[in-house]
């Protein structure tokens, strides 16, 4: 980049600018922040555009735009750039269903005919004869079809199709006229058409499949759950089946099998006593007590208070208890 300044106002201008990176001193890694490189071509646009239906994701476009010209420093455009121009995409998209929207207004429906399947309606504009169609609805799969084949061309609701959904005074759009490519779950039955080896990361594959197996979860959740028996129904279904796949990809052991209804109860928390005894309680139950002896006798069941022999006849092992005594008060008065 050349810079001068302008004689006479004083202002600086470029006067040469070289959009190629040629200095030492500046990274290459770097001139993506060019103002040069932050464009796309319509080439570019299309090829873009053609990857996308197919199912590949951003980074991996990227990536093979990169392998075409040689380097990542040789890309024109960034990654954003390509978020860039496929939020415009949408954008035209919404502008465009928004404008037939609006022009809805414009078609009168001057005929309709239902007396056989799929109902017939025909629509003028501007109550003209020369500019009339015809719109086709399935009451039962509740599918529109019209002469003018925007539907198929452009993949969103035409005019007439809108006008008769007006007159049907539907409270939402039915699910034939959102097609599957602009819904979360597009990449659901994309397959490779390219060979039966699976070019994609399992790693992005796998985001996908989730992203897409979660919708049709959201889908079932908001039917299963109107009555208490279905939610009951598809709940142990679901349950079953998450057990049986854990199992099949070693997530779980084979002999971890389902609780019972007896093992699901809360039982009460272990007690430790810290101090007086080094016996530690069991979890199953608490441990039997022990029944204390009589000192006199030696028989359970009661104590030396309460013996009935009166406490007169000591047991043997009183006996040998007193001798023992006996013994250590003789010892101490001999020494």
């Amino acid at each position: 980049m050349r810079i001068k300044r302008k004689e006479g106002s004083g202002r600086w201008y470029v006067s040469r600018f070289v959009e190629e990176h040629n200095h030492e001193l500046g990274y290459g890694k770097l001139v993506d922040y060019l103002r040069s490189h932050r464009k796309i071509f319509e080439v570019e646009v299309a090829q873009l555009t053609s990857m996308r239906e197919l199912g590949i994701s951003i980074p991996k476009i990227y990536e093979s735009f990169a392998a075409q010209l040689g380097g990542f420093n040789l890309v024109t455009f960034t990654k954003q750039d390509m978020y860039n121009e496929i939020r415009k995409q949408r954008g035209e998209m919404f502008l465009r269903y928004r404008d037939s929207l609006k022009r809805c207004v414009r078609v009168r429906i001057c005929e309709f005919d239902d007396s056989d399947n799929p109902h017939a309606y025909t629509l003028q504009k501007y109550r003209r004869p020369e500019m009339n169609w015809k719109v086709y609805r399935d009451h039962i799969s509740n599918r529109f079809s019209c002469s003018c084949m925007r539907m198929e061309s452009f993949g969103i609701p035409c005019v007439h199709i809108l006008s008769v959904c007006v007159r049907l005074d539907l409270v939402e759009i039915p699910e034939s006229l959102v097609l599957r490519r602009w819904s979360k779950a597009a990449k659901l039955e994309i397959h490779n058409q390219c060979g039966e080896q699976d070019t994609a990361e399992p790693s992005v594959t796998y985001r996908t499949r989730l992203g897409a197996f979660s919708q049709l979860c959201k889908r079932l959740g908001r039917v299963a759950c109107m009555s208490d028996e279905d939610f009951k129904l598809y709940s142990n279904k679901l349950m079953s089946d998450a057990l049986f796949l854990e199992i099949k990809y070693g997530l779980r052991p084979l002999t971890d099998n389902m609780t019972t209804a007896n093992d699901c109860g809360v039982k009460d928390p272990i007690r430790v006593r810290t101090k007086g005894t080094a016996r530690m309680s069991q979890a199953g139950g608490s441990a039997p007590k022990t029944k204390r002896k009589c000192s006199a006798c030696g028989k359970l069941g009661h104590r030396r208070t309460r013996c009935p022999n009166g406490g007169a006849q000591p047991s043997p092992r009183n006996k040998q208890s007193l001798a023992g005594r006996n013994k250590r008060k003789r010892t101490e008065v001999t020494t």
